[in-house]
């Protein structure tokens, strides 16, 4: 697993037989892991900067979700929001980044209860992931 903090943006990773279900950190290694703290990658490092990778926080969401993303290289990026029969419900347009870290918080207060799909895109990727909304 690759993590990044991102209270000091260092980074870390780990190598396990198994995938572990969950991690604990002693608090003497001065590792902060908790809500500041993005997994990016649960395939070696080397790997990490070729991926696109999205993670939706909380999710379930109620009023906001916080989507954290990982860009291996400069680029436009865009997010839709559709419902589960497709309907398109959000985009946000297309906006250069640099690679890296990002974070955009997406308002869903006024979205009925329900599962949405949030697609994160860019020329040359795409990633599609599941989104539930409770009130």
């Amino acid at each position: 697993l690759y993590f990044l903090n991102l209270e000091n943006d260092e980074d870390f990773s780990w190598i396990f037989n198994k995938e572990p279900r969950f991690l604990e950190f002693d608090a003497t290694n001065q590792i902060v892991l908790k809500k500041s703290s993005l997994i990016l990658s649960n395939e070696e490092r080397t790997e990490t900067g070729k991926n696109l990778s999205l993670i939706i926080s909380p999710n379930p969401a109620g009023s906001r979700a916080v989507l954290n993303y990982y860009l291996p290289v400069p680029a436009d990026v865009s997010v839709h929001l559709t419902d589960i029969t497709g309907k398109k419900i959000r985009n946000i347009p297309a906006m250069h980044q640099d690679k890296g870290i990002h974070t955009f918080t997406l308002q869903t207060a006024e979205l009925k209860a329900g599962i949405y799909l949030v697609t994160l895109e860019t020329p040359e990727n795409r990633i599609v992931k599941k989104m539930v909304i409770r009130h």
